[in-house]
């Protein structure tokens, strides 16, 4: 190769490298409703009490419309809560207890909730297998 094209090379070159490197991703947005999305408990937790010792379990927490449920130990509670899409925040109070206030923030990239200072898992819904 001359060096006359030594330039030209180098810079096709560059560009080659250049457009095959992926751009960084993107954060995930927060979706901008909850409704319909359940969560699961990252960690067993206490279930309840058994004549012979502790159950674990996983805890839950549902939203469906404007409404949630929190099914923990062996306790479901339920209330009324808001979502915050821009800054992934729900704050929720007690159905018939306003004086009882939750608090959670999902992070879309990892479908993770922290509820009441747990991690719980977002639960995705079953694909149908193929036949």
């Amino acid at each position: 190769m001359s060096f006359a094209k030594w330039p030209t090379t180098a810079l096709a070159l560059l560009g080659a490298i250049v457009g095959s490197i992926a751009p960084a991703d993107e954060p995930k947005p927060a979706p901008k409703s909850l409704d319909g999305m359940q969560f699961k408990s990252v960690d067993l937790l206490v279930g309840g009490a058994l004549p012979n010792g502790v159950a674990m379990a996983h805890w839950t927490v549902d939203f469906t419309g404007t409404e949630f449920s929190w099914h923990h130990t062996d306790v479901i509670e339920i209330g009324n809560y808001t979502w915050d899409s821009k800054a992934g925040t729900v704050t929720a109070t007690g159905l018939g207890a306003p004086d009882r206030k939750y608090t959670g923030k999902y992070d879309p990239a990892t479908k993770t909730l922290t509820w009441q200072g747990k991690k719980y898992a977002l639960v995705e819904a079953e694909k149908p297998k193929s036949k």
